[in-house]
């Protein structure tokens, strides 16, 4: 009885760690933290992209970008959709609109005094294609690197906190 007892109480920890285990691996795999603060929120649950699902001006999308020097490598980027197919993105003197609101302000040199060219635009956005922004005036985006293909977008975000 009493070897009964220890197998069944080994057993029961075993499918609880498995568990534990589990669920900590899954939700690993779907928490975002940006590494910087191009956003205002800091912590998001992310899925995979379906390839068919329209992306919406909005939605935090997840992609991987080539990022010149110093870095000189791809950087796993999350940012939102500030401009989506069909919609009108407009530049003026630097300043960035779609259909009319307000994304941002291009800079043509970074606070460390690199130059940077913004990528200007004036017309709808193509089909799939998105125009991603980052909150903090200093984020780097498309108003740099230009539309996200949206076969790149490997991932879509939801805002925790």
């Amino acid at each position: 009885m009493r070897l009964k007892s220890k197998s069944s109480i080994f057993v029961r920890n075993a499918l609880f760690i498995l568990a534990l285990s589990y669920v900590t691996w899954y939700v690993l795999d779907h928490i975002r933290i940006p590494p910087t603060h191009s956003l205002s929120k800091r912590v998001f649950w992310s899925v995979a992209a379906d390839a068919q699902s329209r992306i919406k001006t909005g939605q935090y999308v997840i992609f991987d970008q080539f990022v010149p020097k110093p870095i000189s490598r791809d950087i796993t980027f999350i940012k939102r959709a500030g401009c989506t197919a069909g919609e009108v993105l407009k530049v003026e003197n630097d300043y960035y609109y779609c259909n009319g609101e307000y994304l941002g302000r291009g800079r043509h040199k970074t606070r460390g005094g690199v130059e940077m060219t913004p990528f200007i635009y004036n017309g709808a956005v193509p089909a799939n294609m998105v125009f991603a922004v980052g909150d903090h005036p200093d984020s780097y985006d498309s108003r740099y690197i230009g539309f996200i293909s949206r076969d790149r977008i490997t991932r879509v975000a939801w805002a925790i906190f």
